[in-house]
């Protein structure tokens, strides 16, 4: 049975819009923990002022007039501006802070730099933070933060010294993390163990190694697990632990190092695998749903959460199994829906992401997801979050509609 609430579109949409009232240092720790839309990315993961890194940034997060640009060039500074790179200079075609297009995206730039030559940081001094400003040729369009201020990211204090360390020390399944290995402090090397190693691998697996990354194996060149080195016997890896194992159901991941072959490896105290503790998805607090960020063009990534150990109706309340989403938009161009309200249980494009402990997602981007026709403005989004297979409301969440506004710039 169809839910008729849905049958007439146009009336429905006749109803006052719901907004969400969202407290912004909690959706900054959300951001955080789920890793999504980063408008700056170091590809490596933690950086300090020696390593060669690249920088990605995406124009459609934040604060920009650049999606779309034809040219992105970085203006930026080390150590809250005190270090600059040699010809910097606001609105000029400076050659050496052009960015280049990540192949396959039309807003995401790359630039590749070893920060320390780069920013002319003096021998000896190290890097506390990396500032940047994107901008088009002339600097009349500029890529900035949420708050339209500069964009800040910080450098690693870790120079080895430790066997295993991880930035950040504590970490969830959908944290990005990078995970440091020092093979001149490992407690146990086997076959010679790997100090002065030409490529270390990480072997490892999640919930005391149940769970592997898909296509790990032991003794071949996986990239997966080839680890970057960063000199002096220290090597790193950088993945989001949901990503890399498929599952954001786990408590710890064991881990070893090992060359090509296998034959050397290092381990942890009395030779056992070492123990990396993943902490919980901590549950959301009121209301149970939200979108981040908060506001968004019809153009710019969001996602909506749900988190079912708030739920009030009773016949959602601890509900495990799969969830989806109906859509519909209001649009310059009429209704949209990408998926009619018959068809939402067997479509994988509106299934919510089951993220563990109660906590449900669906991330979109309006404009792709409505199929918006060229020159088409989104106005107003509604989603009902529900069971594949529906009889009545009591297969759908409480508290009625969620209704977002789309914001016009």
């Amino acid at each position: 049975m169809i839910y008729s609430a849905w049958r007439n579109k146009q009336d429905h949409f006749k109803k006052a819009t719901m907004k969400n009232k969202i407290l912004s240092a909690f959706l900054l720790c959300l951001f955080l923990a789920i890793g999504a839309n980063a408008q700056v990315t170091i590809e490596e993961g933690a950086f300090r002022a020696d390593d060669r890194i690249t920088i990605i940034y995406d124009a459609t997060v934040g604060t920009s007039g650049l999606q779309g640009a034809s040219e992105v060039y970085l203006h930026t500074g080390a150590n809250n501006w005190a270090f600059q790179p040699t010809g910097q200079e606001w609105g000029i075609d400076f050659a050496p802070g052009k960015m280049t297009k990540v192949p396959g995206e039309q807003n995401k730039w790359q630039i590749t730099l070893t920060p320390r030559s780069f920013y002319n940081i003096p021998a000896g001094t190290d890097l506390e933070n990396l500032l940047f400003v994107f901008r088009n040729r002339d600097g009349s369009q500029t890529g900035k933060n949420a708050d339209n201020n500069d964009i800040v990211v910080t450098a690693s204090k870790y120079n080895g010294g430790q066997f295993v360390y991880t930035e950040p020390t504590s970490f969830n399944p959908n944290d990005r993390v990078t995970i440091w290995f020092d093979a001149n402090a490992a407690a146990c090397n086997e076959g010679g163990g790997l100090v002065g190693a030409s490529q270390v691998y990480l072997h490892s697996g999640a919930q005391d190694f149940s769970v592997q990354p898909a296509g790990q194996a032991w003794g071949v060149d996986w990239e997966g697990g080839r680890m970057i080195n960063r000199g002096n016997n220290l090597w790193s890896i950088t993945f989001v632990p949901s990503e890399y194992y498929g599952t954001s159901v786990m408590s710890n991941i064991k881990l070893l190092f090992r060359d090509l072959s296998g034959d050397k490896r290092a381990k942890g105290d009395g030779c056992a695998d070492h123990t990396l503790t993943v902490n919980p998805i901590g549950p959301m607090p009121e209301p149970k749903t939200r979108v981040f960020p908060s506001k968004f063009t019809q153009d710019d990534a969001f996602t909506l959460y749900y988190n079912n150990k708030q739920e009030d109706r009773p016949s959602m309340q601890n509900y495990t199994g799969d969830l989806y989403v109906y859509a519909g938009a209001e649009s310059s161009t009429g209704y949209l829906e990408p998926v009619g309200w018959g068809d939402v249980g067997t479509s994988t494009k509106v299934k919510m992401r089951n993220e563990g402990n109660g906590i449900y997602s669906l991330t979109i981007v309006p404009s792709r997801f409505f199929n918006v026709p060229a020159g088409g403005q989104i106005n107003i989004i509604k989603f009902v979050v529900r069971k594949g297979v529906f009889n009545s409301d009591d297969d759908k969440i409480g508290g009625g509609d969620l209704t977002y506004e789309i914001t016009k710039e």
